[in-house]
């Protein structure tokens, strides 16, 4: 009887550790279920609206959650949105951060127009180019077009250059003043303004100073009624304008007034061999004294 009692003892034991063991794997799960989401970064889009896009299933465990799908399917369903980073707050809460797109450029593409994000991230897929005025970027070899996903090319180094071009551009708040931006030869880049003026920008670099001199001499050249012809800033340093890019005179060539930043033209008749205004448009000749031109121009 005594051997009895003392099997069905251990018996009991094992069960209620069992029991034990078992309860606590379930509280563990339960505990540990994702039952709260909040988001942040986003502005135009609500809280509410993007967590139903990351589509977390009920009764999801936080260490079995896919950050990675969370991201997709925020991303592939409103291409709008980037998600930047997915994190587990524990216990139980979900911590999404997201960015919100900016529509910045048009990149032509099969005779649509990708409406996408300074990095070619695209937003929208558009048969006519829309009255909201935006750059048109040409010479993109593109692969293949996803909703919410950058570009695929072959040319991504046209990505980067088309980012700095657009940033600088919206620094100086010229981007209404651009039509098209040319990168079919990232060594001879081209841009047009929205009256006309062709404008050599040459190779990718010096890309702050382009623009500064596209900055000061678009006014100028409106000013004399000059809103066609070709403007050259290509070399980062001075501008010069021609009627006509097949003219085979030097050009009008633009340099930096040292007294208040405005451009001028050199010389009596406004021509000048290439090499004179080699000032950057913001700022004023190194030498001399009370501000007089070094480069030998009286």
């Amino acid at each position: 009887m005594r051997r009895r009692s003392s099997a069905g003892k251990i018996i009991l034991g094992i069960v209620l550790a069992v029991l034990a063991i078992a309860g606590l794997f379930y509280f563990g799960y339960v505990f540990f279920q994702v039952e709260e989401v909040e988001v942040a970064g986003n502005g135009k889009y609500t809280s509410i609206y993007i967590e139903g896009l990351a589509d977390i299933p009920d009764e999801t465990h936080m260490l079995m959650l896919d950050e990675e799908k969370v991201k997709e399917n925020i991303e592939s369903t409103e291409p709008y949105l980037e998600v930047l980073n997915v994190r587990k707050k524990m216990p139980k809460t979900v911590v999404i951060e997201v960015k919100e797109r900016q529509p910045k450029a048009l990149i032509s593409y099969a005779n649509n127009y990708l409406l996408t994000d300074i990095d070619a991230n695209v937003l929208e897929i558009m048969e006519e180019r829309p009255e909201t005025h935006m750059p048109v970027i040409n010479g993109f070899a593109i692969n293949a077009v996803a909703l919410g996903k950058q570009i695929s090319t072959d040319d991504a180094f046209k990505i980067t250059v088309m980012s700095e071009i657009l940033t600088a551009l919206e620094n100086r708040q010229l981007t209404d003043s651009i039509d098209q931006i040319d990168l079919s030869d990232v060594n001879n880049i081209r841009l047009t303004s929205v009256d006309g003026l062709a404008i050599k920008f040459g190779q990718s670099d010096k890309v702050v100073d382009k623009i500064k001199w596209i900055d000061k001499m678009l006014p100028t050249l409106n000013k004399e009624g000059r809103t066609t012809g070709v403007l050259d800033v290509s070399s980062g340093t001075f501008a010069v304008y021609k009627m006509d890019e097949d003219e085979q005179t030097v050009g009008e060539v633009y340099n930096a007034d040292a007294g208040d930043g405005t451009v001028t033209e050199p010389g009596t008749d406004g021509t000048a061999d290439a090499g004179e205004g080699t000032e950057n448009p913001d700022d004023s000749p190194e030498g001399g004294e009370n501000g007089e031109n070094t480069n030998g121009d009286e």
